[in-house]
């Protein structure tokens, strides 16, 4: 399964199952965890760090 990362306007959400390294990820990079849609919400300018840091953890990421 890969790490969904979708682009809006002003954020990035980022999907993914539960898994401990990818939670580590997402809180080092202070992300917001929005239970509605069961993503994780960045700011867009973040989206290089996100992206760099979940591919050097050897995650599948796919952008949309």
């Amino acid at each position: 399964m890969a790490v969904k990362i979708v682009s809006n306007s002003k954020s990035i959400e980022v999907y993914y199952h539960y898994d401990e390294l990818f939670i580590e990820i997402m809180r080092e990079h202070r992300g917001w965890w929005n239970k509605n849609k069961k993503c994780w919400t960045f700011p867009r300018y973040k989206k290089s760090d996100i992206y760099e840091a979940l591919k050097s953890e050897n995650f599948l990421v796919r952008m949309q």
